[in-house]
């Protein structure tokens, strides 16, 4: 395969908060830990305040409760051989979470530095001992506004005038929106492993200097489970079986039945990933397959849409006005009247705006359709060749530049399935490479149109990233079944495994 490097390029220049979190746990899935990072963070602070403010002996090092707080502890240790320091902590050390801030602030007591506990009582002591000041409040997991005692402290940082160097990014400020009305202002920001989408839109930065964590570039340019965090559908405390999205499948013909029950579970069970209560899912087929169809699972609402294949268009689109998102494809054959009707579904359903997934048979029907970044096409690889005119090449990085020109063509996010499935929407590239050849069997390419389609009720997140974090799901859980089950496995044994694997991730941001 191409050198790894070859890959960033494909990669984001500014990342979101979801984004940089994503990155991190992948890191952590490849051997780097969060205690590593927080650890290169922590230097890489010290080092560039040794370099840039030499001649400031007192330091003041302000710290909060998460991550972030543990960066600073790492920073006011390495900075305390030589410079004044004294650390602040925004409440006490019981508000602290995480294990790896509270092994950093045992480290940091072992070398002797001052530290002052709920610090917002002692703020005028504090800063008249300071010639410089290291905000070490919160990070890139903040979405305002500040909370009290946090608050009051930025508030008299700023009031303060004194230099301030930032840890990642002025706390107040939101990593990927920009708002800042209550930030820190700071003098320089030291952000890690690569821009945030809200620096470039602050005015209270200062002087930002991108500094190398050792995250390493796999993290970013293969998926992992931080692509699987960001695109698993977020759980609301009174959210119901619609406020989590209506998916609605098509698929089937007379000649084929299974391909769209499976992709209807399959999403169905994606909605379901955190067992809250399950999603809708509405599971449309030709009449002469309805009862079989039916008889796959009660959990389905399985309706009738023509006689023969997928051509009753006008109870179609009734469902489509009522879905978030349309998977179709799987089954429904390639007669003349089949493609034609697939067609006109795909075209409603983009003027409705609906996110689409499109696979298998319906992969023919698209022909000079204008398209949507919101609309994912699954290939595999006689169906690429379809579509784009040639087959895929056998070489990584040759498929990546075909699968690139093919999305910018289409304006989709296209998954190109293989050994190593390639992502893009044009600009961006993931990969997703599986240990084992157990998902090259019938129906398990249907499974992943379901999980995409499920995955894309979560509105707050890119197509892009909701196929990024499928591919991942399905590849896991197949290398998962292939260690217990061996390589012959059966595409529906991988439905139930989706949410006890995808439940194993969900959003517990520590800042």
């Amino acid at each position: 395969m191409q050198d790894l490097k070859w890959f960033s390029k494909f990669t984001k220049q500014a990342l979101s908060s979801e984004e940089m979190k994503a990155v991190e746990l992948n890191a952590e899935n490849l051997g780097i830990t969060e205690l590593q990072m927080m650890e290169s963070a922590g230097k890489a602070v010290a080092d560039f305040i040794e370099r840039r403010f030499k001649g400031k002996k007192k330091l003041l090092v302000l710290c909060g409760n998460g991550n972030k707080g543990g960066d600073g502890f790492v920073t006011a240790r390495y900075l305390s051989k030589s410079h004044d320091v004294v650390v602040g902590i925004a409440g006490g050390r019981e508000k602290i979470k995480g294990a790896s801030p509270l092994i950093n602030l045992k480290a940091l007591e072992a070398s002797g530095v001052e530290i002052v506990e709920n610090v917002e009582y002692e703020l005028r002591t504090v800063f008249d001992h300071a010639d410089l000041v290291v905000d070490a409040l919160v990070g890139t997991g903040f979405h305002g506004p500040l909370r009290s005692p946090i608050k009051e402290i930025v508030r008299t940082l700023n009031d303060s005038k004194k230099e301030v160097v930032a840890i990642d990014l002025p706390s107040g400020l939101d990593a990927t929106t920009g708002y800042e009305k209550e930030a820190v202002r700071a003098t320089y920001t030291i952000t890690f492993h690569k821009m945030k989408e809200g620096l470039l839109k602050s005015k209270k930065a200062g002087r930002i200097v991108c500094a190398d964590i050792g995250i390493p570039l796999k993290a970013e340019v293969f998926t992992g489970p931080g692509d699987l965090l960001m695109a698993v559908p977020k759980k609301e405390l009174f959210e119901n079986k619609l406020s989590r999205g209506r998916v609605l499948i098509l698929g089937g013909s007379k000649e084929f039945y299974g391909a769209p029950s499976m992709a209807a579970i399959a999403a169905y069970n994606a909605l379901a990933t955190l067992r809250s209560g399950a999603g809708y899912v509405v599971l449309m087929v030709p009449n002469s397959i309805l009862k079989v169809t039916r008889e796959v699972s009660p959990n389905l609402i399985v309706r009738a849409a023509g006689e023969d294949y997928i051509t009753d268009l006008k109870a179609i689109k009734q469902e489509i006005d009522k879905s978030n998102v349309v998977g179709i494809g799987m089954g429904i054959g390639r007669s003349i009247e089949a493609l034609e009707a697939a067609k006109e579904i795909v075209k409603y359903a983009l003027d409705k705006n609906k996110r689409l997934v499109i696979d298998a048979d319906a992969l023919y029907a698209l022909g000079r359709i204008s398209l949507s970044k919101n609309t994912v096409l699954t290939p595999q690889e006689k169906e690429f060749e379809t579509l784009y005119g040639r087959k895929p090449e056998t070489e990584v990085d040759k498929r990546v530049r075909q699968a690139i020109k093919l999305a910018n063509k289409l304006n989709v996010v296209v998954a190109l399935k293989g050994h190593i499935t390639v992502i893009t929407d044009g600009k961006q590239v993931k990969l997703n490479e599986t240990e084992t050849a157990a998902l090259a069997t019938m129906g398990t390419g249907d499974i992943l149109t379901g999980i995409i389609a499920g995955f894309a009720t979560n509105g707050a997140q890119s197509m892009f990233n909701i196929t990024a974090g499928a591919v991942y799901l399905h590849g896991r859980i197949g290398d998962i079944l292939a260690k217990e089950k061996g390589t012959h496995i059966l595409a529906s044994d991988l439905i139930d495994q989706i949410p006890l694997i995808a439940s194993q991730y969900s959003d517990n941001t520590v800042v």
